[in-house]
Parts: structure tokens; C-alpha cells; sequence
């Protein structure tokens, strides 16, 4: 079928002819407004996008969903999870989020846990 396809059609022509649609039907697709569940996936985004820079990206997606439930969102951790996947927000995990927080009492600093000793003398 393909090779009885001119070379001088239209990109658009090809594929729907390739996938069995109708041209008409993709040009629809283009001009057709957001829909209900994209326009409150966007609203979500933004709220997300809010509290990972308000936490300095150390709010992970369990922090994020319980925020946006104080707000009365209606959401899904799982949602919350694949919005911050989809914008590659990731946050710090362990240690390395503590690097610029540690001050000399933090228990990981103290000399009887780093030689596994007794902290009680």
C-alpha cells in the first residue's frame, strides 16, 4: 500500500492513511480545546511545581500529595508521582540533602555513631 502512495502528498496524508484515519478527524484533534482532565492535570502541575521550589526540591511526591490534600485537591499520590516523572522534578533523597543543614551536634556527626561506639560513655 505504501509504495502506491505519491511521494508528493502531504506528511499528514501519509500518515493517516498509514495509521487508517481519516485526515479530517487529525485536523480536529489540533483545533479542538484542552480538555477537562488536561486543564486540571495543568492546574495540579502548577501546584506541584509550587511546593517542590517552596521545599527546595527536597519534598518528594508522598510531602507533595499530603500539601495538595490540605488544599481540598482531589489527587492520587500515583498522579502526584507521574506529574513529578513527567517534569523530571526528582527530590534529594538521604544524606546528600543534609550537607548544607549539618551542623556539629547532628547525631550523624557525633563521634560514638561514626566509630559505633556506646553514646552513653
Amino acid at each position: 500500500m505504501l509504495q502506491s502512495v505519491p511521494a508528493n502528498l502531504n506528511w499528514v496524508v501519509k500518515m493517516c492513511r498509514w495509521l487508517g484515519i481519516a485526515t479530517s478527524g487529525f485536523y480536529h484533534c489540533l483545533t479542538s480545546p484542552q480538555s477537562a482532565t488536561a486543564t486540571r492535570r495543568k492546574a495540579i502541575l502548577e501546584r506541584i511545581r509550587h511546593y517542590f521550589e517552596e521545599s527546595e526540591g527536597t519534598y518528594g511526591y508522598c510531602h507533595i500529595h499530603a500539601d495538595l490534600a490540605e488544599e481540598h485537591v482531589q489527587c492520587s499520590p500515583k498522579l502526584v508521582l507521574q506529574l513529578l516523572r513527567q517534569e523530571g522534578l526528582a527530590a534529594v533523597r538521604g544524606a546528600a540533602r543534609l550537607d548544607g543543614i549539618a551542623s556539629s551536634s547532628c547525631w550523624w556527626t557525633e563521634p560514638w555513631v561514626l566509630e559505633g561506639g556506646d553514646h552513653n560513655g
